[in-house]
């Protein structure tokens, strides 16, 4: 398999820390915490490290805190092979943060501090590193980025690929007009609640992931509902759902470039979230020899 095409990622750069509980309780109740881990994490650091593991290679546009923790994440980012040329580093506030709850079922609770991830301004996109890469770009992944930055990126060619994350429910409107300039719009099944009155299904492709019951995909020609990898009947037991939605997409727009049709490559994006929630890690994507030895496994 061989990349002709150039993959570019904007979104958030995090450091997670995951704290391990046997169940996440109702508020007022107390929970004893198992566990406490550190990993690296934002859904744009994410998706790039999906991406990289496949194709070998990604652009991550992005923005880090002027401290320690941003130092790390450029680190671990580079030795993935992504350029971070187009990522920002902010004296203003720190890198970003998430502390997760994850329950002995693998499911999950988020609580994000946006940091130096909300600094990601026009000025930088504008600047002659990053206006480079965007124009050399052939498809462009906007994860939950401020929503002024990703409407500017209507004039570009790319193929544009839009993840509104929580903004598909607090400005709906928004995320609409956005998605109307975008190819694909990436939402999960709580996302897409209130959303759909104000889509174009004639303008742009959905894909609506479910977590294990799979994904549904809808074009103009109709919706197509495609079931979840199972994994009762293997050796692979969910560990970590958190990432799963990140690992689908940067196999999704993998497979895109390598020419596959978008629900081939949806469903790829399928076998790389069933992949990803099986390691403890939020960034536990794939390689392409990972993924294809998996894919061969499950049947």
């Amino acid at each position: 398999m061989k990349y002709l095409n150039v993959i570019t990622v904007i979104g958030a750069i995090n450091l997670d820390i995951n704290i391990r509980v046997g169940e996440i309780v109702a508020p007022g109740k107390q929970a004893f915490i198992k566990e406490i881990t550190r990993s690296p994490g934002g859904k744009g650091g994410n998706v790039a490290t999906a991406v990289a593991r496949l194709s070998g290679s990604c652009n991550l546009i992005g923005c880090v805190g002027d401290d320690e923790i941003g130092a790390e994440q450029l680190g671990l980012l580079r030795r993935e092979g992504i350029n971070i040329e187009g990522v920002k580093i902010s004296h203003a506030h720190q890198t970003g943060q998430a502390y997760i709850l994850i329950d002995d079922t693998g499911q999950n609770q988020i609580n994000s501090y946006r940091g130096a991830n909300s600094d990601l301004d026009q000025a930088h996109i504008r600047s002659a590193p990053v206006d480079r890469i965007l124009h050399g770009t052939d498809f462009l992944i906007m994860m939950d980025p401020p929503l002024d930055l990703a409407k500017a990126m209507s004039g570009l060619k790319a193929t544009k690929i839009f993840a509104p994350g929580t903004w598909a429910t607090t400005e709906p409107r928004k995320v609409a007009e956005i998605a109307s300039i975008a190819d694909y719009l990436l939402l999960n099944q709580f996302e897409i609640a209130g959303l759909e009155d104000y889509l174009d299904l004639k303008r742009t492709v959905i894909v609506i992931t479910r977590g294990s019951d799979g994904f549904k995909y809808i074009d103009s020609s109709g919706t197509v509902d495609i079931k979840g990898v199972s994994l009762s009947k293997k050796r692979y037991k969910v560990i970590n759902t958190v990432g799963a939605g990140d690992s689908f997409i940067g196999g999704f727009v993998s497979f895109l470039a390598l020419g596959r049709s978008p629900l081939e490559a949806a469903k790829m994006g399928n076998y790389c979230g069933a992949f990803k929630v099986t390691k403890v890690d939020s960034r536990g994507s794939p390689t392409m020899q990972e993924l294809l030895s998996f894919i061969k496994e499950i049947g």
